[in-house]
């Protein structure tokens, strides 16, 4: 039985192409839900690249991926993993008050953190 590792380079450029069809204009690429589903790190590199792809059940539009603003994000930092795919953009803003406010976990008496987290991971394995 063959496996993944198996297809050639030809095979697949022209699954890619069966793929991604163009969309309007040749900017927008197509997939249907099924294809998105099973090429998804595919579409996700291509959006990396700043493509957007039009997502189709049955032929018509359900969703659109495209890359996310990380203008958006305050943090030049956050917004360089986000472009790395390293970490997901906010949900939220932060409020920082209620944040501030909560309150902090406690240690047991005699306790460091250091001996909690070696403990935990001594468990592990």
């Amino acid at each position: 039985m063959e496996g993944p590792a198996s297809v050639s380079g030809r095979a697949l450029n022209s699954i890619r192409n069966r793929l991604f069809r163009s969309g309007y204009n040749g900017y927008m690429k197509r997939a249907s839900v099924s294809q998105a589903k099973n090429s998804l790190s595919a579409l996700l590199r291509n959006v990396r690249r700043g493509d957007t792809v039009l997502v189709t059940h049955r032929g018509k539009p359900v969703a659109e991926i495209r890359p996310c603003d990380a203008d958006l994000l305050t943090d030049e930092a956050a917004a360089e993993l986000v472009q790395q795919d390293l970490a997901d953009p906010p949900r939220a803003s932060l409020d920082l008050a209620a944040f501030v406010s909560r309150r902090r976990p406690r240690l047991p008496e005699g306790c460091t953190a250091s001996r909690l987290i070696a403990a935990e991971r001594d468990g592990n394995r």
